[in-house]
C-alpha cells in the first residue's frame, strides 16, 4: 500500500479539543467522526484505504506517539501541517479512528452511493413518466412537496431519536428506517407499474383503463398481439372491450 503522504486533503479541517480530551490524551467518537467525514468529502479512494484494518492500525499509532502535543494545543487542524506530518496535509494528521466506529460510518457514508445509482436516480423521473398525462403536473407538485416536507421532518426528528439525552435509540434507529423501508418497497411493488418498453401514450391508456399496475406488461402485450397500437388520439374516447377468443381473456382498452 502506498505512504499516507500521497493522500492529500484539499481543504483545512479544525477541530476544537475539549478539557477531557486534553486530559485524557484521546479525540472522542464526534471528532473522529469529522476526521472520517473529511476522508469521505475529499473522496473516494481516501475512504477505502481508511477501511483498510492495517491503515487504521498505522494511524492510530502515529497519533498516539504525537498524543502530548495534540493534548496540549487548543485545536487541533486534522489536515494541516503539525508536528511529525510532511510540509502538506496528510492522513496522519486524522484522529484515531477505531475498527468499531469505522463498521458505525462506512455504512452511512456508502448510503449516498448505493442511493444515487438506485432509487435516488430515477425517483422524479418514475413521477413524471407514469402519472396519467392530464394529472402529471399536479403529481410532480405533489411529489415535490411531500419529499420537501418528509425530509424536513425525518432531519428534524431523526437527531431526537438518537441522541442519548432524548429518545437515546442510538445505532437502533436502522430498525426504524428498515421498517418504514419494508413498507415503502411493498407499496412501491402495488402501486408502482413496469412501464420497461412502454412509450407515454401506452402507459396514458393504461392508466385511464384502470389496469391494475401489476398487469401493465401483460395487458399491453396482449393488446401488441392483436396487431393494435395506442396513438394520441385514441386517448379521452370512450372505453370499450374486446374478447381474446383463444384463451377468454377479456382486456378494456381505449379506441
Amino acid at each position: 500500500m502506498a505512504s499516507t503522504n500521497e493522500y492529500k486533503f484539499q481543504t483545512v479541517v479544525t477541530i476544537t479539543l475539549t478539557d477531557e480530551e486534553r486530559d485524557n490524551q484521546t479525540i472522542n467518537e464526534g471528532h473522529a467522526g469529522a476526521a472520517v467525514a473529511a476522508m469521505y468529502r475529499d473522496g473516494i479512494v481516501v475512504l477505502e484505504n481508511a477501511v483498510n484494518v492495517e491503515h487504521v492500525d498505522n494511524l492510530n499509532q502515529i497519533l498516539t506517539s504525537e498524543a502530548e502535543a495534540l493534548a496540549a494545543l487548543p485545536t487541533t487542524h486534522l489536515n494541516n501541517n503539525s508536528k511529525g506530518a510532511g510540509k502538506t496535509g496528510n492522513m496522519s494528521q486524522a484522529p484515531p479512528v477505531t475498527n468499531e466506529l469505522i463498521h458505525q460510518l462506512l455504512p452511512h457514508r456508502c448510503l449516498p452511493i448505493f442511493y444515487q445509482i438506485a432509487i435516488g436516480a430515477i425517483g422524479f423521473a418514475l413521477s413524471a413518466e407514469v402519472g396519467s398525462l392530464p394529472l402529471r403536473p399536479v403529481t410532480q407538485s405533489i411529489v415535490g412537496v411531500t419529499q420537501g416536507v418528509t425530509g424536513w421532518v425525518m432531519g428534524f426528528v431523526t437527531p431526537y431519536i438518537i441522541n442519548p439525552d432524548e429518545g437515546n435509540l442510538g445505532a437502533k434507529i436502522g430498525f426504524v428506517f428498515f421498517g418504514l423501508g419494508i413498507i415503502a418497497s411493498v407499496l412501491v411493488f402495488l402501486y408502482i407499474p413496469e412501464t420497461k418498453g412502454l412509450n407515454f401514450d401506452e402507459i396514458d391508456c393504461l392508466v385511464s383503463s384502470g389496469t391494475n399496475s401489476r398487469k401493465f406488461q401483460g395487458a399491453i402485450a396482449e393488446y401488441r398481439a392483436h396487431g393494435q397500437s395506442v396513438n394520441k388520439e385514441d386517448l379521452g374516447q370512450k372505453l370499450t372491450s374486446y374478447e381474446n377468443e383463444k384463451d377468454g381473456v377479456v382486456i378494456e382498452q381505449q379506441e
